[in-house]
């Protein structure tokens, strides 16, 4: 089962390693690994995340004369705890087993959501919508297709064991400032 989202057409976008992630992108990243992407604020009384919200904009600020970055991390940590630990007060299912989420780049707030089989697949498509949330779910079988289609990637990992699939990302053409180019005729007509 596979929802209909657009799959960003950079090769590897939904190929999310984190890599030396500070300790609050770990419990971010474990937390959303068992709630979900951006399911955490939904699972919880609105004023638990309307003082979410105004955390985050505080972190996202940066430091100030009274707060160092570690004072704004560590708040942003309880927030997260917060949370998580509301969210199992009132009694809400973590993702189903063998479901694991990765952030859609370049379309804020879909997920893509890596399920064992049609079974967990169905659940967290269920799920996602029930909840109001962007999910593409694929199987492992679907995934295993993908890779297949991609013989290019399958030589290059064949031939370089251990070799990873980074983010595409479109090269950047730089403009000609062209103001001081004429484009023919009279600047007196």
């Amino acid at each position: 089962m596979t929802a209909h989202l657009p799959i960003p057409p950079e090769a590897g976008e939904w190929c999310w390693q984190p890599h030396d992630r500070s300790p609050l992108d770990a419990l971010v990243h474990e937390l959303e690994k068992k709630w979900g992407i951006g399911r955490l604020p939904i699972l919880v009384s609105p004023e638990t995340a309307a003082k979410v919200d105004a955390a985050r904009a505080r972190h996202a600020a940066g430091p100030t004369a009274q707060h160092s970055q570690a004072d704004l991390d560590a708040m942003m940590a309880r927030a997260w705890r917060a949370m998580d630990a509301e969210a199992v007060q009132h009694g809400a299912s973590p993702l189903p087993p063998a479901v694991y989420e990765i952030p859609l780049e370049g379309y804020p707030g879909a997920v893509a959501a890596l399920c064992l089989d049609d079974e967990h697949a169905q659940v967290v498509q269920l799920r996602a919508k029930a909840e109001g949330r962007a999910v593409s779910t694929w199987t492992i079988a679907e995934v295993v297709r993908v890779i297949q289609a991609h013989s290019i990637v399958n030589g290059i990992k064949d031939k370089w064991p251990g070799a990873v699939v980074l983010p595409a990302k479109a090269p950047r053409v730089r403009l000609v400032d062209d103001s001081e180019i004429p484009f023919g005729g009279d600047e007196d007509e």
